[in-house]
């Protein structure tokens, strides 16, 4: 809204002769040391300028490289991630096989465990004699099939 100036900072009074003659005098040159220390900090400010440009060049250098090596790497892990999902796909389409089949095999495994354990079950031995052979138990008497129209069921083989 409303500037305000700085005021200068306050200087000592001096007489009436003194702003007279500070005044009247012509403007002094600087000395030869004087000129020598302005040189200095000039060249010493252009250096010190040069030396923070260069720092900004490499700084832009490094992050120019930063950005394409990690570029380079993000496209490298999206070729690799594209080769891999099929494959991902097919193995679980191949674990789904396998675990139906499991399912089938635990299935047959078990009927045929309760087999097993019939076949070899002392109390059940006669019949599973009779059904694995032609045998029969003397005390039980064949019964045999004849088909309608024939006088026998047995045919005698033709030597």
């Amino acid at each position: 809204m409303y500037a305000t100036t700085a005021t200068p900072a306050r200087q000592p009074r001096r007489s009436r002769t003194a702003r007279k003659t500070q005044a009247t005098r012509p403007p002094v040159a600087p000395s030869k040391t004087q000129l020598q220390t302005m040189r200095r900090s000039t060249r010493r400010q252009a250096l010190a300028q040069r030396k923070q440009q260069q720092r900004m060049a490499e700084m832009k250098r490094e992050t120019l490289i930063k950005l394409s090596v990690n570029g380079v790497l993000i496209a490298v892990s999206v070729a690799a991630l594209a080769k891999l999902v099929p494959s991902l796909w097919t193995q679980q389409s191949q674990l789904k096989e396998i675990r139906s089949e499991l399912i089938s095999t635990q299935t047959r495994v078990g009927r045929l465990r309760s087999d097993f354990n019939r076949t070899f079950d002392p109390m059940q031995g006669s019949a599973v004699m009779q059904q694995q052979s032609y045998r029969t138990d003397p005390n039980q008497k064949p019964v045999v099939w004849v088909e309608p129209g024939t006088s026998s069921g047995i045919q005698q083989p033709s030597y």
